[in-house]
């Protein structure tokens, strides 16, 4: 297996991976993040997509069809 960051980054909140979520630290730097940020809806904002618009896998279902495969 190949050397991976998880192995030697130390993790920067009290408590693990999974128990960090009431690390006040932890709180104060997601918060942070959202406020920055949002919550994560922000990625297609101003890109113009239509919930009606096919999907590229649509798409390329449709190309496939069209060329019997």
């Amino acid at each position: 297996m190949g050397l991976d960051w998880k192995d030697w980054v130390p993790f920067p909140y009290k408590g693990g991976k999974y128990t960090c979520l009431s690390d006040p630290n932890y709180i104060k730097d997601r918060d942070e993040l959202f406020k920055k940020n949002g919550n994560g809806w922000w990625v297609n904002e101003g890109q113009g997509w239509n919930p009606d618009e096919k999907t590229p896998m649509q798409k390329a279902r449709e190309y496939r069809k069209s060329k019997g495969e």
